[in-house]
């Protein structure tokens, strides 16, 4: 499916797998004035195929805790973003491996939870 080019993408686009991370984003977006951010329900799959059927965003910051192969799932978001697009990861582990596998692929940084 092609992307609609006629839709705005807003500045930043939050993916959440749950509650708690969601309510954090929804506060961060609102304490940072960005009112063209917007938080979604869901993990890497999620960010996958919004990403595939919407223009990218400035910012994609998802969470890969559900995620059971994340540098696959990172790679495979990368193939639905735009050129240009920062991506930052969420996930369980405090994990310098993991971090540095992840800037590798060109995510721009890795919050531990």
């Amino acid at each position: 499916m092609a992307k609609d080019k006629s839709k705005t993408p807003s500045q930043i686009v939050v993916f959440a797998v749950d509650a708690g991370t969601e309510t954090a984003a929804s506060e961060v977006l609102t304490d940072l004035g960005l009112e063209s951010g917007m938080v979604k329900r869901g993990g890497i799959d999620t960010a996958i195929e919004y990403l595939s059927n919407n223009p990218s965003p400035k910012i994609v910051v998802v969470d890969i805790s559900t995620s059971q192969l994340p540098l696959s799932d990172v790679n495979l978001l990368a193939e639905a973003c735009e050129p240009g697009v920062e991506v930052i990861v969420i996930g369980q582990n405090n994990d310098i491996g993991l971090f540095r596998d992840l800037i590798k692929l060109g995510v721009t940084d890795y919050l531990a939870k």
